[in-house]
């Protein structure tokens, strides 16, 4: 049986994915690759905006920094910055 794709994956939309189906997407295709991590969570529902993470093995400045170089691949991404 063919695996079924959901369809912000399909149509490379990261607004029409869950936290839920990212989540075990990263953990499908990437298991035992990535050993540390940082999970940022965002509630923006009825007009508030709270903010929230999950830490996973790293210390408060290699979270700081793995934020400013990962600011950095999305701003790329985005195409305000030239990629490598």
């Amino acid at each position: 049986m063919a695996k079924v794709t959901g369809i912000g994956v399909a149509a490379c939309d990261a607004r029409r994915i869950t936290l839920q189906s990212m989540l075990l997407n990263a953990a499908e295709v990437e298991p035992g690759y990535y050993g540390k991590g940082v999970l940022i969570m965002l509630d923006d529902y009825d007009e508030k905006y709270d903010v929230g993470y999950r830490n996973a093995g790293l210390s408060g400045s290699e979270m700081l920094a793995l934020l400013e170089v990962v600011k950095t691949m999305i701003l790329a991404d985005m195409g305000y910055l030239p990629h490598d």
